[in-house]
């Protein structure tokens, strides 16, 4: 028996301009990808970033989040990338909460 698994694989473009709330990255731009739950980035230059836990385990070859995880002026730590997180995977019709 063959089973058939459907890849859902949803995205858009988002940028700093557009984006409701504070811009986490270090580019202006990109490309945000849910692949089955994994909410993935694309920089303008081509490079893929796993952005949550699920995308970090699945994709090993993706560049960390570091390398364009932008820090918040005032105090130093990373600016949550939640929002973004949320934002992928609400493009899925079928996410439930």
């Amino acid at each position: 028996m063959n089973k058939t698994i459907k890849q859902e694989i949803y995205n858009q473009e988002i940028s700093k301009d557009t984006f409701e709330g504070e811009w986490p990255f270090k580019v202006d731009s990109g490309l945000l990808i849910n692949n089955c739950g994994s909410i993935i980035f694309r920089s303008p230059k081509g490079k893929y970033y796993a952005i949550n836990g699920t995308a970090q385990d699945r994709f090993k070859r993706f560049r960390k989040i570091k390398r364009i995880h932008k820090r918040d002026d005032t105090n130093g730590h990373f600016i949550s990338v939640s929002n973004i997180i949320m934002e992928g995977l609400e493009m899925n019709p079928n996410y439930k909460q």
